[in-house]
């Protein structure tokens, strides 16, 4: 994952820590490169005397996640330490996961099981699609999103926007093959290396804030989008405003879809019951689905799909023209299967729940005085016509609003009692302009 945003700058990964999001640059010297840098020494502070790495960051109080290195010492284990314009960046050697990267105190990835995140990150909206062609990635400095992308023969131009060019750098010198030395699960494909995927002639790299370069792109360029971000706090505060979700909307094609990664359902099921609500409110879909990833917090991490211009859910993979190149993709793949496509998609009930929790109490709102004019005239005093993102400076208190927005879109609960459907049960989806026409 990666984060390409932000007041503040960006770096990459999903995972973000606020304990130094602003850093004092003026010691920043140039490392040859042409990228400024300001090499670190000493033990990290998330680094033990003991040897054992501890994540630093309370966007998920009352635990923590921790990594022994191997051959503990910090002239082998410590593979790279040093600060960039925009975040720290540690590279170390893990005893069990391979090469870890932690920006900022907190763990984005592992040579070990990256790869549950990021295949299913990539193909679920690629496979949900019947063409992708044009696809930006928001973030991905790490390079294993563009690496699953470019299996897909569709592909002919990718878009990376990531801020910080140093992490494409660490990207390149210590994650270069998949997997690594780590133990791995299943077959890896080591012949689409990381650093490779690079330098594919369809990649175009951007080193720009993600909001921005967005803003000022084009309507209609994208037929995915792909918003591998950090969590909604710090320097990727702005890549969770409803201004950025539009211009996602705008700069996507008819049909197209966004992924965006979604945080974790045992901690954070409010805010994601209220990113789902508000992607509903900009697209015509909204979805949550899941996958595991052992070095994320509680083990899981989730994604909200949503599409433009179209109605149908991304739950079911679309056949491709070339079936010869799906094959050759699946028969590469070590976590995303088919199966675990469709799978993604059934959450537990507790989550359910919630999510219908949210669409009841949106529902209750906009119908409160039986029309929307007299909902909004009561209510913009409180909240944005779009959604209630604009409060996420508050997130660390993990409030629960009291108002909300208008919903204008399907959130999808799929009921996975009948099988023998292939298609969206669309009474089981709520209907866009509550009249009960679907």
């Amino acid at each position: 994952m990666s984060f390409a945003s932000g007041n503040n700058g960006g770096g990459s990964h999903s995972r973000h820590s606020s304990y130094s999001s602003v850093h004092n640059n003026s010691n920043l010297v140039d490392d040859g490169s042409g990228i400024g840098c300001q090499p670190l020494t000493g033990l990290p502070p998330s680094i033990s005397k003991q040897g054992w790495f501890t994540e630093l960051e309370t966007i998920w109080p009352g635990q923590r996640f921790s990594l022994a290195l191997e051959g503990f010492s910090t002239s082998k284990s410590i593979l790279f330490h040093e600060r960039s314009k925009f975040q720290d960046i540690l590279v170390f050697r893990s005893a069990t996961y391979g090469n870890a990267m932690v920006l900022d105190g907190v763990l984005q990835l592992t040579e070990r099981d990256e790869f549950a995140f990021h295949e299913m990150m990539v193909h679920v909206p690629l496979f949900a699609h019947a063409k992708p062609q044009s696809i930006c990635i928001v973030g991905g400095g790490d390079g294993s999103c563009l690496r699953e992308i470019l299996r897909h023969d569709t592909v002919q131009r990718v878009v990376l926007v990531e801020i910080d060019p140093r992490v494409i750098y660490v990207t390149k010198t210590f994650f270069a093959s998949p997997g690594g030395s780590a133990k791995t699960y299943g077959n890896v494909d080591r012949s689409m290396s990381i650093a490779a995927s690079f330098d594919d002639p369809r990649v175009e790299i951007v080193n720009e804030d993600a909001a921005t370069y967005l803003e000022n792109q084009p309507s209609n360029i994208f037929d995915v989008i792909l918003s591998d971000t950090s969590d909604p706090v710090g320097p990727a505060e702005s890549l969770f405003q409803p201004a950025f979700y539009e211009s996602m909307h705008r700069t996507l094609k008819p049909q197209g879809i966004v992924c965006v990664q979604a945080l974790c359902l045992w901690i954070h099921l409010d805010l994601i019951s209220d990113l789902v609500a508000c992607c509903a409110d900009i697209f015509d879909t909204a979805e949550y689905a899941s996958t595991m990833v052992p070095s994320y917090p509680c083990g899981q991490i989730g994604f909200i799909l949503a599409c433009k211009d179209r109605i149908h859910s991304c739950r079911r993979p679309i056949p491709r023209e070339s079936a010869s190149n799906q094959e050759a993709i699946l028969s590469k793949l070590r976590w995303y299967s088919l199966a675990q496509h469709t799978a993604a998609f059934t959450l537990p009930r507790f989550v359910e729940q919630r999510l219908e929790q949210k669409y009841e109490e949106e529902s209750n709102l906009y119908d409160e005085n039986g029309d929307d004019d007299d909902f909004w005239g009561t209510a913009t005093t409180a909240i944005d016509e779009k959604c209630f993102l604009q409060w996420l400076p508050c997130l660390r208190s993990w409030f629960r609003p009291t108002a909300v927005s208008t919903p204008s879109s399907r959130i999808l609960l799929i009921d996975d009692d009948d099988d023998d459907d292939d298609d969206v049960n669309v009474s089981n989806a709520v209907d866009k302009d509550d009249d009960g026409d679907d």
